[in-house]
């Protein structure tokens, strides 16, 4: 199981100065989400090459049956580990997923067997 990840894209249009270009995010090759980096600054490609931002923070989707018991839901969880670096960041959500998979989707769960 190997997560896609994607960064937002610029911020276009009229109103662009007033937000903020957001972390990459990971999917599971089904498409659902699986992680998301945050930061308290920006993400902007050359602070990012030359480290000068804040510490990352790493989201986790945590996925389980809904209580109907039809389907499922995730809820984001905050890993208590920060990261100095993007590929730092990228490599502990991986290794989390690695290590957790009961909170793998259920189709993911299936495949990773």
């Amino acid at each position: 199981m190997k997560l896609k990840w994607k960064v937002s894209n610029i911020q276009t249009g009229r109103f662009s100065s007033f937000e903020r270009r957001a972390w990459p995010m990971a999917y599971f090759e089904t498409g659902k989400p699986a992680a998301m980096i945050s930061c308290n600054d920006e993400y902007v490609p050359s602070n990012v090459k030359t480290g000068n931002h804040s510490p990352l923070t790493i989201h986790v989707a945590f996925w389980r049956a809904q209580e109907s018991g039809i389907g499922q839901t995730f809820d984001w969880k905050i890993l208590k580990t920060r990261s100095a670096t993007l590929k730092d960041a990228k490599l502990l959500a991986q290794l989390f997923f690695d290590t957790n998979k009961q909170y793998l989707p259920k189709h993911e769960n299936q495949v990773v067997k």
